[in-house]
Formats: structure tokens, sequence, C-alpha cells
């Protein structure tokens, strides 16, 4: 007794089904992730303030 048999068209669609939700998966992560991030950036602590050259003031 065969219970494992997939024709072509059965197993294309596995493919493109398994491929279409990794691919939706990586948008929603790449869209949605920075409110999933444990960082200490979105845990509401200030990030430190950066000058840039330009703004730093030199003293003479």
């Amino acid at each position: 007794m065969i219970l494992g048999y997939l024709d072509a068209g059965t197993g294309s669609l596995i493919v493109q089904t398994v491929l279409g939700g990794a691919a939706g998966l990586a948008v929603f992560f790449k869209t949605f992730g920075h409110r999933f991030s444990r960082s200490k950036a979105s845990s509401g602590a200030p990030a430190p303030a950066t000058e840039s050259p330009s703004e730093q003031v030199t003293e003479s």
C-alpha cells in the first residue's frame, strides 16, 4: 500500500506554500520587527546624545 505518493502539481504547490510563507514572514519582521526587539533603545531608556563633528564646539 502506497500512501506517500505526490504528483508533480501537489509537490509544486507545497514548495510554493512553504517559500511564500517564508517570504511573508521575512517581510513581516522587516516591517514590524522593531516592535519585538528587546534592546536598551526600545526599553524606554533615552539613547545617548551624539554630536556630529560639525556640531562639536572646541574651546580655544
